[in-house]
């Protein structure tokens, strides 16, 4: 077992599909594909040996959770950040950019080893703020510390600075702090899903949720010690958009350090 990247979708996902019910996470197909493609080949529109029938595999995918827009990600990666250029797939001939897509996670000269994909349900996130990374969505998202099922503490899962420096057309800190505002009601709802995970897997984990038009769900999970996690600066800029937020709509917040349950 000391062998295996406990990061990738591959590994945690069955853990998650056993700890909570379907509709608490998106639906998932995994596709196992030979790696070695020659990236640069594809991306000058070669016709590389076994594209083909990798495409049908992923359609069939796509087809099997429901059909379009759907999901698209590595086993460790969705390269979200490149958003209408790699995970975001609107209809089946968008997977030809398969190409693009592995020279967008860095591996320019080869597959790099990526022999396992995943297919996901694209849930439309609720009430997005921003549209930013080359059209990804930003609405409420949350990262939750667990350790063998136990809450050690939860946060934004977007600092601010992410969404103001990058942002098209900007984020008044007020939106910024109505995403970044978590209820008494979702720190229940979410702090039992993460532990019901958590005690499943064993360990030390990031799991991430993102609340969408059915609720919340649990999308994402990576190693602690590989996962990020916010600094003292950011922990202040959500404290001041929450002050913004609470002005407008009298909640109780108040400027504090960290957080923790």
């Amino acid at each position: 077992m000391s062998d295996i990247d406990r990061n990738r979708l591959s590994y945690w996902f069955p853990y998650i599909a056993d700890a909570l019910p379907a509709d608490r996470y998106p639906r998932t197909a995994i596709i196992i594909h030979p790696a070695g493609y020659d990236v640069l080949d594809m991306l000058d529109g070669v016709d590389v040996p076994g594209t083909a029938e990798f495409l049908d595999d992923l359609r069939v995918a796509a087809a099997s959770i429901g059909g379009y827009p759907v999901f698209w990600r590595s086993d460790l990666s969705a390269a979200k950040h490149d958003w209408e250029d790699t995970c975001f797939v609107e209809s089946p001939d968008d997977f030809r950019r398969i190409g693009i897509f592995i020279d967008n996670l860095g591996a320019t000269d080869s597959l790099g080893g990526i022999d396992v994909w995943a297919v996901r349900e694209l849930l439309p996130v609720l009430n997005p703020i921003v549209t930013t990374y080359r059209g990804l969505p930003i609405g409420r998202e949350r990262r939750y510390h667990v350790r063998d099922g136990e809450i050690i503490e939860h946060f934004p899962y977007w600092p601010v600075r992410a969404i103001t420096d990058t942002s098209r057309l900007g984020a008044p800190l007020k939106a910024i702090g109505r995403i970044s505002h978590e209820s008494d009601d979702e720190v229940a709802d979410l702090s039992a899903m993460a532990s019901q995970v958590g005690a499943a897997i064993g360990g030390e984990w990031s799991v991430d949720f993102m609340e969408t038009a059915r609720g919340w769900v649990c999308i994402d999970m990576a190693q602690w010690d590989q996962s990020w996690r916010p600094s003292s600066g950011d922990r202040t800029d959500w404290a001041r958009t929450l002050m913004e937020e609470a002005s407008l709509f009298d909640l109780d917040v108040a400027p504090k350090g960290e957080q923790s349950s």
